[in-house]
């Protein structure tokens, strides 16, 4: 019999473990990128041609009121001696799907940073039971820090020529390193 991959899911911010799957029944690690539809030219860089996508994970899971792990929830432990684990993952996904928090997922393939809850679906029959299955797709969120430069306007630039001769309807300025012709 195989064993069930394990899979967590921590905060990005504090990197507390906020969830151990008692069971990952399947997993799905996508990277896409785009290419251009426009005709390339031959010896330009391909690779200015191509868009990386953000990564996704969709992980397909269980959890049960009598877990084979020792799961860990944000707000308190679950034995497998105590029902609600199920339940409680369940308000685990709702709060963190509506909260819009970062997470780092870690599986036996890739550790995943930045990765926000998109979407979380929950089927319930008679064969889950008590039982908690769920699908949890993952998306990589970009972060960018902004950086402020201080550009020079033409003005500015302008405002430090001095002219240095008119000829007809141009104007040549002595700039310190040559001459500029208008």
């Amino acid at each position: 019999m195989s064993q069930p991959v394990q899979v967590t899911i921590s905060d990005q911010d504090s990197r507390q473990l906020l969830l151990t799957l008692d069971a990952s029944l399947n997993e799905t690690h996508a990277q896409d990128a785009e290419a251009t539809d426009h005709p390339v030219e031959q010896g330009a860089n391909i690779t200015d041609h191509i868009r990386p996508k953000p990564r996704m994970v969709t992980i397909e899971g269980m959890m049960t009121n009598t877990p084979l792990l020792t799961a860990r929830l944000a707000n308190g432990s679950f034995f497998p001696d105590q029902p609600g684990a199920a339940e409680a993952a369940h308000q685990f996904f709702d709060q963190r799907l509506n909260a819009g928090q970062l997470h780092i997922i870690r599986t036996k393939l890739d550790t995943y940073e930045n990765m926000m809850l998109v979407s979380k679906n929950e089927p319930r029959n008679a064969q889950i039971g008590d039982s908690l299955q769920f699908t949890l797709i993952f998306k990589q969120i970009r972060i960018v820090q902004n950086k402020t430069v201080t550009v020079k306007t033409a003005s500015d630039f302008n405002a430090n020529l001095q002219p240095a001769q008119k000829t007809g309807a141009a104007s040549i300025f002595d700039v310190g390193r040559g001459t500029i012709g208008f």
